[in-house]
């Protein structure tokens, strides 16, 4: 989920400092703060702040990677250990 807080309150700070680069592409990711779970409205029952804590701070440090659709030549050559890819073709 985007997390546009901290991007946002950069942005607006950058401009009234006269420093903002417009006309160039941001990216948010973990790394900025720019993505995050609402914890506090979440409705797992079984995953907990400290589970996300946890996940996301893997995140942060580039221990877990995340691939997307241009990772691999095909869904069936994604390494999953909790979820099966069937291919149908």
């Amino acid at each position: 989920m985007k997390n546009l807080t901290k991007s946002v309150y950069d942005s607006l700070t950058e401009f009234y400092a006269g420093t903002f680069p417009g006309g160039k592409t941001m990216i948010v990711d973990v790394t900025t703060q720019g993505v995050g779970l609402p914890m506090e409205t979440s409705k797992f029952e079984n995953f907990k702040q400290a589970d996300y804590d946890a996940i996301y701070e893997k995140l942060v440090k580039g221990e877990v990677e995340i691939k997307t659709d241009t990772d691999v030549e095909s869904a069936d050559a994604l390494t999953t250990t909790r979820t099966i890819v069937t291919v149908i073709q």
